[in-house]
């Protein structure tokens, strides 16, 4: 009987640790639809965005295209950093600095807008990397 019981405590346990998988998993899903949203939507706003700047559209699509350049050389970043410190501790940080971005990219300012751009992409790869580490640790899958 003390078995049957331990094996049901346990079965909770992990019908709990699942329910949190999955939680942690949406929250990073809808952050990654956020910041793929932040990524993508310029593109169909050029016409406005060269407006606002007072740039010409070659000019908003170098600036826009500095989301990259944060992007790249962090995705090197954020696979060792998964690796060490796990998404617990790093998601927070990267939503953060996407939102500070966005808010940057807002003001209005070139210099502060291309600042943002730049953090969106170095925050926004770090969100695309949990999502992977957390499939490869729980399920074995190698995304």
């Amino acid at each position: 009987m003390a078995q049957v019981a331990a094996h049901q405590g346990i079965r909770v346990e992990t019908t709990k640790s699942i329910g949190v998988v999955v939680v942690a998993w949406l929250v990073c899903a809808v952050f990654f639809f956020y910041q793929y949203s932040l990524r993508s939507a310029p593109a169909v706003m050029m016409p406005q965005l060269s407006e606002a700047f007072s740039l010409s559209s070659v000019a908003v699509a170098s600036m826009l295209g500095v989301f990259y350049y944060g992007y790249s050389p962090f995705s090197l970043v954020a696979g060792a950093a998964m690796d060490r410190l796990g998404p617990r501790r790093l998601v927070p940080f990267a939503a953060a600095a996407v939102g500070v971005g966005a808010l940057m990219f807002a003001t209005g300012n070139q210099g502060a807008a291309t600042a943002g751009r730049f953090l969106q992409g170095a925050g926004g790869v770090f969100v695309e990397r949990a999502l992977r580490h957390s499939a490869e640790r729980q399920y074995g899958w190698a995304a």
